[in-house]
């Protein structure tokens, strides 16, 4: 990969946090802004990463835990190749609806996997490509239950085979987005996702414009 460029932020967070909706405020800001911006997902965000994604969310055929893993990895190399590393280089800012960490939270923590195994797939899927900007929203589990008791009971709903799981796995899938938190404090920053969706915003977009200026002024300085 050439020289990095482009601002990239990945959205993170377990089920009912809002990613989805927060992604797409966060994109208008940036055109409010005129800067060029894409928003992106994971799993799903390439052609043959919406048939992965079909695959892992709503195949009755339930894979094991490893070929779960390998299905997400599969789905993130194409998603780097494709569209991750091009719009970087292309200076783009990206916002992304989920990435790699899910993998460390839902497969490591929640599944148990080897979380040596687990970044070994990383590394070759995103070809060591780093975000600027992991923003995790967090709900805390007693706020937590309650959504998953009315999602679980509602009619209809169509669930994910990961928002049917017991509420232990989210429990566990949780305390890894935290882990992952608190290993790189540079780069992470928690937000309450349990606010309205206006005040999440709010926080998101001033910890947003804490990192951004050295983006623009690299754009900046390359327009003169």
């Amino acid at each position: 990969m050439s020289k990095r460029k482009g601002f990239f932020i990945i959205l993170e967070g377990g089920e009912f946090a809002g990613k989805t909706t927060q992604a797409n405020l966060l994109l208008k800001y940036f055109q409010r802004l005129q800067i060029s911006a894409i928003k992106t997902k994971e799993p799903g965000g390439t052609l043959l990463g919406k048939k992965i994604r079909r695959l892992l969310l709503f195949s009755r055929e339930k894979p094991d835990f490893k070929a779960e893993a390998f299905l997400f990895s599969a789905d993130r190399s194409e998603h780097y190749s494709k569209v991750i590393i091009p719009n970087l280089q292309d200076n783009k800012v990206i916002v992304s609806d989920r990435g790699w960490p899910s993998t460390i939270a839902y497969q490591g923590f929640g599944r148990g996997i080897s979380l040596k195994f687990l970044q070994y797939l990383i590394n070759e899927a995103t070809f060591k490509v780093k975000p600027d900007l992991v923003i995790f929203l967090d709900i805390a589990p007693e706020v937590y239950a309650k959504t998953w008791r009315e999602r679980q009971a509602s009619r209809n709903k169509r669930l994910t085979r990961f928002e049917k799981e017991k509420i232990d796995f989210h429990w566990k899938v949780r305390e890894g987005f935290l882990y992952l938190a608190e290993q790189d404090k540079s780069h992470w920053y928690i937000v309450d996702a349990a606010q309205s969706k206006e005040k999440v915003s709010s926080d998101i977009i001033s910890i947003v414009n804490k990192k951004l200026p050295k983006y623009l002024n690299y754009q900046n300085g390359h327009k003169r």
